[in-house]
């Protein structure tokens, strides 16, 4: 790919989008340590310094929680498929998304966006990675295919 000058990566679900859903422990920062930045944004952070050879030398960027409340879960032991019961709300203290711009050592710019609050989508993990000689591209959820573009030709 030459030298790499843009990064760009996704990682959406959509499993927390109703706001009726109820708590899980993914939803207390006591107990998940943190929200989508943590939990599905470390993913695509990895993967673009994985593909890339490079590091994340600098950030800035935004984490938002969209549902501030959420019901509690009937059962205690509620995994992401459970129901909401009649005991109250939980407060949720941990980002439902992240988004922010990072500029690797190497001199390359990224972008990257994890979200929990994408409607239709279950685990799209999308990277693609821009070069002087090329590019790449993939999306988790078309994972038998890889695009590449030879900018040589």
């Amino acid at each position: 790919l030459g030298t790499i000058h843009h990064v760009r990566a996704q990682y959406l679900q959509d499993w927390i989008v109703d706001p009726q859903a109820p708590m899980s422990w993914r939803l207390e920062k006591a107990k998940a340590g943190s929200g989508a930045l943590g939990d599905i944004g470390a993913h695509i952070i990895d993967l673009a310094q994985f593909i890339t050879g490079d590091t994340i030398a600098t950030v800035t960027g935004r984490l938002e929680t969209f549902v501030k409340e959420r019901p509690l879960p009937a059962d205690s032991h509620t995994g992401l498929s459970g129901t909401a019961g009649a005991a109250g709300r939980g407060t949720v203290d941990v980002d439902d998304a992240a988004a922010f711009l990072a500029h690797f050592r190497g001199g390359a710019l990224g972008v990257f966006e994890a979200t929990r609050f994408a409607n239709g989508r279950k685990n799209a993990i999308r990277i693609e990675v821009n070069g002087s000689a090329g590019s790449l591209a993939f999306d988790f959820e078309d994972m038998n295919l890889l695009h590449f573009f030879d900018g040589t030709e």
